[in-house]
């Protein structure tokens, strides 16, 4: 018996305590609701004004970084005129009718760099070529940032509940020159630096 009015008076202490709410993102610290009470000791009930102090503490995130890097194919053909003609004494292809010794295809569909942050934090960035001229061909990068050095904002201040929003920098790859030796391959390394 004395177990069970021990369990009851423990009961009846716990209702009778009060209580601090916590939550995150309210407008107020401190705000009074109307709020009916029932007294579990006279079965009856009373309505009044309660006390309810929110803690909001620094609403804070931690940052969280999400960055992508689309790149195009990055696959360039150059196609030699028919007036072309190996130089056995110069170890190169020559133009034989004046005019120039070949065009470059699929600059326009293969060119493309675009970095987008999705990161709730600014992150800057950089976009550059290890070596600009390899093999008499020429690269060279271009876009609506400077490539070398450009900031991308938090997309929780420049696009926030917009994914297709965030803030990016779109760049393209410039090849132009002719190949001193057709039978090498030529490739460039881009390198894309993000930094926080």
């Amino acid at each position: 018996m004395k177990k069970i009015i021990a369990l009851a008076l423990t009961l009846v202490l716990v209702l009778s305590m009060s209580v601090t709410v916590f939550a995150n993102d309210v407008m107020s610290n401190y705000d009074t609701v109307n709020k009916t009470v029932d007294d579990p000791m006279t079965d009856t009930s009373s309505t009044g004004n309660i006390a309810i102090t929110i803690n909001q503490g620094s609403n804070s995130e931690a940052e969280i970084y999400y960055v992508t890097v689309d790149w195009a194919s990055m696959t360039f053909t150059y196609s030699f005129n028919d007036s072309t003609q190996w130089n056995p004494l110069t170890h190169q292809y020559e133009n034989t009718s004046g005019a120039a010794t070949g065009t470059w295809d699929r600059q326009a569909i293969a060119n493309a760099i675009t970095v987008t942050n999705h990161s709730n934090a600014t992150v800057t960035s950089s976009v550059a070529l290890t070596t600009a001229t390899i093999n008499g061909v020429t690269a060279s990068i271009t876009g609506d940032k400077t490539p070398a050095s450009f900031t991308l904002q938090a997309a929780d201040v420049f696009a926030l509940n917009n994914f297709d929003g965030a803030d990016y920098a779109a760049f393209n790859v410039a090849i132009t020159g002719t190949p001193a030796d057709p039978a090498v391959a030529t490739s460039f390394e881009i390198t894309v630096t993000l930094n926080p």
